[in-house]
């Protein structure tokens, strides 16, 4: 068993690796990512879509209309309510990400939830419930861990509000999302998930207002398939939580 004394000077003596610029990481918490590389992610600031949250590029747009929503969602509403983002999916923030979930470094976890700020916070505490995106149980085994879940706990414990676990079923197989376009995306998960009706969480979500967690938020297929089906099993209202957003 290595000590925190044995820990400390081997990492004195062969000083972590930063996975983004390669250099050693001395005198930072994080043991996969610099300080330097670390202050490079992009934080998501207004003006955004207030539904889907897709950051504009001027701020004229909401100046001139505080409703004015993307083109996307001007098309088709999205079954959730508003979808809330920390930072854009990019460099730093997508390594990161890619470290918590391929390298199944879970304690990449705790840097990222650091970035979830009070101010954020604010935007959250209305809700009464916390449910995470599910994986399917194959890869969950493959993975041994579910990263939207060590987000979803992060929340439950900053927010003191209940953390439903499963209160979302994968009910199939299906094909990594990263790999399809946005049309594939949508075919691919329509119809993966389920509340079933004789499941304990189906009368926990009646009538609540549910924070709908996951890591990434790419086209908005996944998380709008799952509020899609929280509504339909009773949810008051869905807004959706992640810890990056394709910008």
């Amino acid at each position: 068993m290595i000590t925190s004394f044995s820990k400390n000077l081997l990492n004195f003596l062969l000083p972590p690796t930063c996975h983004i610029c390669k250099l050693p990481i001395k005198g930072y918490e994080n043991p996969y990512v610099c300080r330097f590389c670390w202050d490079k992610i992009k934080f998501i600031e207004e003006p955004v879509c207030p539904c889907c949250g897709m950051p504009f590029r001027s701020n004229v747009t909401l100046i001139k209309s505080p409703d004015f929503l993307c083109s996307a969602c001007r098309k088709k509403l999205p079954h959730f309510k508003k979808a809330i983002a920390v930072g854009v999916y990019e460099g730093t923030l997508s390594e990161a990400i890619h470290i918590l979930k391929y390298q199944k470094r879970q304690a990449m976890a705790k840097y990222l939830n650091v970035m979830i700020t009070d101010l954020l916070l604010q935007r959250l505490f209305d809700s009464d419930i916390i449910i995470p995106v599910p994986l399917h149980k194959k890869r969950l085994n493959e993975r041994g861990f579910n990263q939207s879940l060590l987000i979803a706990h992060h929340l439950s414990n900053r927010l003191s509000i209940p953390l439903c676990m499963d209160g979302l079923q994968r009910t199939r197989w299906t094909r990594p999302q990263i790999e399809l376009s946005r049309y594939e995306r949508l075919k691919n998960v329509r119809g993966a998930f389920a509340v079933w009706a004789d499941f304990k969480p189906a009368h926990t979500i009646k009538d609540k207002r549910v924070i709908l967690v996951d890591d990434v938020y790419t086209t908005g297929a996944t998380v709008n398939e799952c509020a899609k089906v929280l509504k339909k099993a009773g949810a008051s209202e869905v807004v959706v939580f992640t810890i990056a957003r394709v910008g």
